[in-house]
């Protein structure tokens, strides 16, 4: 995605906003059906990727979006709100020439069509794009349940808003991505963070 935007925001401020709505995990239990005592839903599938070998859960009952041909990835829609979706992918990194290390490149979902970007409310952050030509991602700050180190990052939209989790193994770069309105974001960032701490890469693909 030539023009991805990314507007950075830390898990302590998203945590802040949490707490901020009282109404959250009532609200959180009408949208999953869920029963569990701990907001979250009570019975998981797993999705796992012939391709690259990565695999998240996700719950049982939502939707499969169509795979792309190249089998990069899948996605998984809440068939109780089709504008809620999980989605994971990857991509080999690209080598540049005369170097023998890898400048990871943030690379588009290959399920999802690119849009451009839409306006940002009164309240949102400015946009920041990260050069695609930079040598390396910002430092990490989430480790999955697996024990790799990525970064987590926070897309807040006047419309639509996203949590991704990005990690680098093996000149593999894995995405996760969890996307929902912005005025339910809120109610679901603790669902998109659940899944992410169990997303699992490959550790050796040799």
């Amino acid at each position: 995605m030539d023009r991805f935007n990314w507007n950075w925001r830390s898990e302590q401020d998203v945590r802040q906003m949490l707490r901020r709505t009282a109404w959250g995990a009532c609200l959180a239990i009408a949208l999953f059906g869920c029963r569990s005592s701990d907001g979250l839903p009570d019975r998981w599938e797993t999705y796992r990727n012939i391709r690259y070998g990565f695999e998240f859960p996700y719950p049982a009952g939502w939707q499969a979006v169509d795979s792309p041909e190249n089998r990069d990835g899948a996605a998984f829609r809440n068939p109780q709100n089709q504008q809620v979706e999980i989605r994971g992918w990857a991509s080999f990194l690209r080598v540049p020439k005369n170097s023998g290390a890898a400048a990871p490149k943030l690379a588009p979902s290959p399920t999802s069509s690119i849009r451009p970007a839409k306006p940002l409310s009164s309240k949102a952050r400015p946009t920041q794009v990260p050069s695609q030509r930079s040598s390396s991602l910002p430092p990490a700050n989430f480790t999955t349940e697996q024990g790799i180190q990525g970064r987590l990052q926070a897309n807040i939209e006047a419309q639509t808003s996203s949590l991704t989790l990005v990690l680098t193994h093996d000149n593999v770069q894995y995405y996760l991505r969890g996307s929902a309105p912005s005025q339910q974001f809120d109610v679901y960032y603790r669902f998109f963070n659940y899944v992410a701490r169990r997303y699992r890469i490959p550790m050796n693909r040799n």
